[in-house]
């Protein structure tokens, strides 16, 4: 989380990071980003549903969701 948000950073970009996605979505709340980026993998609450439930808050906002790992049940989808 650290690493990508000093990357973005150095391009000139505000970011903020969290480590759970109860955080994340609480600070969605409060000033809606442009862009989301999560992991899919996240637990107790996963990047889709984190995903998800950041469209609700903000419709307008973009998802970019990454993963180190791979699970066959995750689905392919384009929010």
């Amino acid at each position: 989380v650290r690493m990508l948000v000093e990357s973005f950073a150095q391009g000139g970009l505000a970011a903020s990071g969290f480590t759970s996605a109860g955080a994340a979505l609480a600070a969605i709340r409060r000033s809606p980003p442009d862009v989301v980026v999560t992991d899919l993998g996240m637990t107790p609450i996963d990047g889709i549903t984190l995903a998800r439930e950041a469209r609700l808050i903000a419709p307008a906002v973009a998802v970019i969701a990454l993963s180190g790992a791979v699970d066959p049940e995750w689905e392919v989808m384009r929010w």
